[in-house]
């Protein structure tokens, strides 16, 4: 905690992109009983930080200076 009062700060560029944390890698069917199982991966490409927090609303955000 800060002298602010605030638990933590951050700075993201906006043209990160990050898969929100509902969000669960899926593994494909597996074809056949040889070869190696499908590792699990994320189907759909990951938005931009910038249009996560846009969903989160201006409420969810406190200006610091």
């Amino acid at each position: 905690m800060c002298k602010r009062g605030l638990a933590h700060v951050l700075a993201v560029r906006s043209d990160v992109s990050a898969h929100p944390f509902e969000t669960k890698p899926v593994a494909p069917a597996r074809n056949g009983a040889t070869g190696c199982w499908p590792q699990p991966r994320y189907r759909q490409t990951a938005p931009s930080v910038a249009v996560l927090a846009a969903a989160l609303g201006q409420e969810a955000f406190t200006p610091v200076t």
